[in-house]
């Protein structure tokens, strides 16, 4: 097959939750190509949806450190937020904001890791960058709902998840 028919069909396994078949796959791959930063990378991935954090953050180190990507960093940096190193994680999502400042899923990442590292203001700022822009599809009144409530400010966070809902229906559970 093709190696890269092969890694997208190995994604959409992960996407659809197959992690066994995808360990299998990985296994007998990566023995024959063991410093291959995209399996390693999906590796990292399989690792994560593992809740195997350290790992995965190994891995992804390693993959990294053969050949820097956005998406291996950004997979970095959302493993360094889930393990709660935010000092670490906010190293890595300045420099991936700097490069993309209007990719949602970045400025996510950066807002969260900013309030999470005690930045709450800068993060309601970045936040509000994306209020009227599709490409957040309400994600961003989420989001500044999420800070004004961990701010204990209940009022604006029910202002913005009512305002999301009612300018993004489709995308409300």
């Amino acid at each position: 097959h093709n190696p890269k028919y092969r890694q997208l069909h190995l994604q959409a396994l992960l996407l659809d939750g197959q992690l066994a078949e995808v360990e299998r796959t990985l296994k007998t791959w990566r023995k024959s190509e063991p410093l291959n930063p995209d399996l390693m990378f999906l590796e990292a991935q399989h690792l994560l949806l593992k809740r195997q954090y350290a790992k995965a953050e190994t891995l992804g180190r390693q993959a990294l450190a053969i050949q820097d990507s956005e998406p291996r960093n950004l997979l970095l940096v959302q493993l360094l937020y889930i393990q709660g190193k935010y000092a670490r994680a906010l190293e890595g999502s300045e420099s991936l904001i700097q490069q993309q400042p209007w990719r949602w899923e970045i400025v996510h990442l950066h807002a969260r890791t900013l309030a999470r590292g005690g930045r709450a203001e800068p993060a309601k700022t970045l936040g509000e960058r994306f209020l009227f822009r599709q490409d957040s599809q309400g994600q961003a009144h989420l989001l500044l709902g999420d800070l004004h409530r961990e701010a204990g400010e209940q009022a604006a966070a029910e202002q913005f998840y009512q305002t999301g809902v009612e300018r993004f229906p489709e995308h409300t559970a």
